[in-house]
């Protein structure tokens, strides 16, 4: 399939005539005094994970043998917030962010909630960044970044799996109105476009005005595929007035009928300008694409099906394949029509370039048409790398939350006869224990190997005994979180400045090793989870609030070193 792809590609390349400038693509393998350093920060994949959640069918060990990342270690996690808040404080001071998508893990509201404080964090004019923008991932508004679960009916046992992940309290609660808590596509585009018209309140240059944005709430009503209920779309369109500003344009659709069958249909495109950066006699423009766009709802087992064993029909799977729908696809060829010939493109979207389905790779072929040259920034992989496909340039971009650990900065120069050649080199930077330890961010004393007890190691979650359900990976977790919370705790010294009886309890807990509840069947082992879940969430509240404390960088930097210690783990290294 992939040979077929890429053949695809090749042909569509030299059977269209150039939509840009005529230039050379080069991927450099190392920098130069003479190159311009893009002041933008990628990064992506970090995946924050809802770990107050209910035991979730998916996270077990059998999954974990399929999907590597179906089970990180409960300190991964945990403590995943903090290596991005890490990063970003670090390297993206003063620049602009483009998130490469997959912000959360099993698209709950609560993750979102995170990621947008993140991204947020700061005063106006006391920020991390210049302001931020995103692609969506495939994790960021369908179940574990596979399936809405909802394929033919909203009462599905893995709609209910998800409603109940996203929750914060055991048992999880009856919930009249699923969107309360998860996460659908629909969901993902109207607050991430809340998130830009927040920061164009800030930056009226760069970022859009709700009063420029024209919509348009269509009455007509369509359908994807013939048994699909139809619904009529609301379409959103905005153009900078000003050429200077970073972002120029985007367009956003969702479905106007409230249906979570439906909620995939909603996307969004965008167009960032590479050129104010640049002293160019051309222009350079950036594409946002929305690679999670489908033509048909994704489904978790028969898309999987479909894409491993090139069956015909429609279906697909989110975690397997890119898309992009139709419409998406006639905006970016009007886009570059009315831009005009003398504009090259950088194309960047969350799946790599070989996930595609075949429809859209088609698409995205004509798409491409830059002289037979083109460059595509993608994530979704989480292991990262550089590859020539003839005639479009990928440059893959690994997860800042699992091994090998990273994010990136872009460089760029134009050379040879007429600068006829356009080189780019992904500055890749690397974020490891042990460059952490040589700056003294990272404490050897702090790995939670070290522990004289295994069952809070960061991998013992494999040595469960039988096959590691569900419910034992939940308990499991509960207790490991608790455990790496109160060292924090210590280690912080909070035991020494406050008498809170969260404190005491949490103590109690994990000094005395107190007993597993067992599955959650009767009253009895339900009250023990759910005492457990209880404390949990009050100990996480104590938590967040350091992060308004003196103490805040030094809980980052103990959280960036847990999570580089666990994903090393996890990836299936010995590191001690």
């Amino acid at each position: 399939m992939t040979m077929r792809i890429i053949l695809l590609f090749i042909s569509l390349f030299c059977s269209f005539k150039a939509y840009s400038v005529g230039k050379t693509v080069e991927i450099l393998k190392t920098p130069s005094s003479d190159m311009f350093n893009f002041p933008i920060f990628f990064i992506g994949d970090n995946q924050f994970h809802n770990y107050l959640t209910d035991p979730t069918t998916l996270r077990n060990n059998i999954a974990d043998k399929f999907v590597r990342v179906a089970i990180r270690p409960p300190l991964q996690d945990l403590f995943a917030k903090d290596l991005f808040l890490y990063a970003m404080e670090r390297y993206s001071k003063n620049k602009y962010v483009i998130h490469l998508g997959d912000s959360l893990n099993i698209s709950c509201k609560n993750e979102w909630q995170t990621f947008e404080k993140v991204m947020n964090y700061g005063t106006p004019g006391n920020r991390f960044n210049s302001g931020w923008v995103m692609v969506p991932g495939n994790h960021d508004s369908f179940f574990f970044g596979n399936t809405l679960g909802v394929a033919f009916s909203q009462s599905s046992p893995v709609l209910k799996a998800w409603i109940d992940a996203c929750s914060n309290v055991y048992p999880p609660p009856k919930v009249v109105n699923p969107k309360d808590t998860i996460f659908t596509k629909d969901v993902f585009v109207k607050n991430y476009y809340r998130n830009l018209l927040n920061q164009g309140r800030e930056s009226s240059l760069d970022f859009p005005q709700v009063r420029d944005v024209e919509c348009i709430f269509n009455p007509k009503k369509t359908k994807n595929i013939w048994y699909e209920e139809g619904s009529a779309m609301a379409i959103c369109d905005w153009k900078n007035k000003d050429p200077n500003g970073f972002i120029q344009k985007f367009r956003l659709t969702y479905p106007q009928k409230d249906d979570i069958k439906l909620s995939y249909r909603a996307y969004i495109l965008q167009e960032l300008n590479l050129s104010k950066f640049l002293n160019l006699n051309f222009k350079m423009k950036g594409i946002l694409l929305d690679t999670s766009d489908y033509k048909n709802v994704p489904t978790l087992f028969t898309g999987a099906v479909r894409s491993f064993t090139n069956l015909p029909g429609s279906k697909l799977n989110a975690g397997i394949n890119g898309g992009l729908g139709i419409d998406q696809v006639e905006t970016i060829k009007r886009w570059i029509s009315e831009n005009g010939p003398d504009t090259f493109y950088v194309f960047m979207g969350h799946h790599d370039f070989e996930s595609f389905d075949e429809n859209s790779a088609r698409d995205l072929g004509e798409i491409l048409k830059l002289d037979g040259n083109g460059i595509y920034i993608s994530s979704h992989t989480h292991s990262g790398f550089i590859k020539d496909h003839g005639n479009v340039k990928e440059i893959n971009l690994g997860s800042i939350t699992d091994y090998p650990n990273q994010a990136m900065n872009l460089s760029f120069k134009s050379y040879g006869k007429n600068a006829s050649t356009l080189g780019f080199w992904p500055n890749i930077i690397p974020f490891s224990v042990d460059g952490l330890l040589k700056e003294g961010v990272c404490k050897p004393e702090d790995f939670a190997d070290k522990d004289p007890n295994p069952y809070y190691h960061y991998m013992s979650y494999k040595n469960l005994p039988g096959i590691g359900t569900s419910n034992q990976i939940h308990e499991y977790t509960i207790d490991n979180n608790l455990m790496g919370l109160y060292k924090v705790f210590k280690k912080l010294g909070l035991y020494q400045k406050s008498q809170d009886p969260v404190l005491k309890r949490l103590e109690d807990m994990v000094l005395k090793s107190s007993k597993k509840c067992g599955p959650p069947i009767g009253k009895e082992n339900t009250n023990c989870r759910k005492a457990k879940v209880d404390l949990e969430n009050q100990i996480h509240q104590i938590d967040q609030g350091l992060y308004n404390s003196s103490l805040r960088e030094e809980r980052v930097r103990y959280g960036a070193c847990q999570t580089l210690w666990a994903a090393f783990a996890e990836r299936g290294h010995t590191k001690k």
